[in-house]
């Protein structure tokens, strides 16, 4: 059983990673997800923001009798496009996703090469495949340690490939959005096999929805969680920057 208990304050700090394996996994896996969390309904990859332009006009008006060329300022309601996930695309303070290191391992486990690639087509991974093996790598190659909220961060983890639930979290989101894929933190009260205490995890957004990405423990799956009861949890907040 892994438990990860979460104080109110906090901050960062964590062998090399070696066997950067990726794998072109079946795009026809359905994963499933936390039931009854309105959080992991679909989000627009697109929306429009009202913004306001000034120009000056010229009008004809009679002043005292006689016509003058008046100007007037006027203003115009414009939209622009915004992306309402680009927040969930950048580095911060824990989220190294831009240190070298976390980009060359994204880019190793989101790009098929000839060892790996099963089909010998060297075919792009699908979005899925992408945060699937970004999943499997870190539950597969860091190990779950016992502590109190970020230590490490992303960067640290890569060094020492040991994390708690948070710097797990860390991991996988830089690695994320290191390969352009939004992902975001989720913390919340989970009731394991013999507690109820504070846990987080990352949600990777896939193809129009947010998939769970708990790697803490070796039972769970990508957007498959096993090892806290789903049917009873609360949550306690959603980041783009975790921030314990």
């Amino acid at each position: 059983m892994t438990i990860c208990l979460i104080s109110i304050t906090a901050v960062l700090k964590s062998q090399n990673m070696v066997n950067t394996d990726s794998k072109v996994v079946s795009t026809g896996k359905s994963p499933s997800v936390v039931g009854s969390d309105a959080n992991l309904n679909t989000v627009n990859a697109a929306s429009y923001q009202r913004y306001y332009v000034y120009r000056y006009v010229y009008k004809w008006k009679k002043i005292r009798g006689k016509w003058r060329k008046v100007r007037y300022r006027k203003r115009y309601v414009k939209y622009r496009k915004v992306d309402p996930l680009k927040k969930y695309k950048v580095a911060t303070r824990n989220c190294q996703s831009n240190d070298p290191n976390i980009k060359a391992l994204a880019y190793q486990l989101t790009n098929p090469t000839p060892s790996n690639d099963t089909n010998g087509t060297l075919k792009p991974l699908t979005n899925y495949q992408k945060a699937h093996n970004i999943y499997e790598w870190t539950e597969k190659y860091v190990d779950y340690s016992w502590y109190y909220n970020s230590r490490k961060g992303a960067v640290g983890v890569y060094e020492q490939r040991t994390a708690n639930c948070c710097d797990m979290a860390h991991m996988i989101v830089a690695l994320s959005r290191a390969a352009g894929l939004p992902a975001r933190y989720r913390h919340g009260t989970c009731t394991f096999t013999n507690v109820t205490t504070g846990h987080v995890w990352a949600d990777i957004y896939v193809d129009g929805r947010w998939i769970i990405a708990d790697a803490s423990n070796n039972k769970n799956d990508f957007g498959v969680i096993r090892n806290w009861n789903t049917g009873s949890w609360k949550l306690r907040g959603i980041y783009t920057s975790l921030p314990f």
